[in-house]
């Protein structure tokens, strides 16, 4: 969840880095803010819901013990797949802004 909130913090970072440029700032933030920010929000919501999804779906077939071993596993790939996330959003943010003020 770190992750998530840490990708939060930094469109948000964007936005307010964006605000103090001209029309291409402009541009951009609207860009960011319409549409890649709610396409980064909606992998990480799936994320979140599959990962809910397969504890759910393996609980009735494993011991409690096990049960609790796939789960650290699980959440440790999740979160992998978390930081991934981020950091491409990362990288197109940077991309995307470096694009409009060239």
């Amino acid at each position: 969840m770190y992750q998530f909130n840490s990708l939060i913090t930094s469109m948000r970072e964007l936005m307010i880095d964006m605000q103090s440029t001209r029309d291409k700032g402009a541009m951009g933030a609207a860009l960011i803010e319409r549409v890649l920010r709610p396409a980064f929000m909606d992998l990480a919501m799936t994320l979140v819901q599959e990962e809910a999804r397969f504890a759910t779906n393996i609980k009735d077939f494993l011991s409690p013990e096990h049960y609790k071993e796939v789960r650290a596993a699980n959440k440790d790939a999740i979160q992998r797949i978390a930081e991934a996330i981020k950091e491409k959003y990362d990288g197109v943010k940077a991309q995307t802004v470096s694009y409009l003020q060239g």
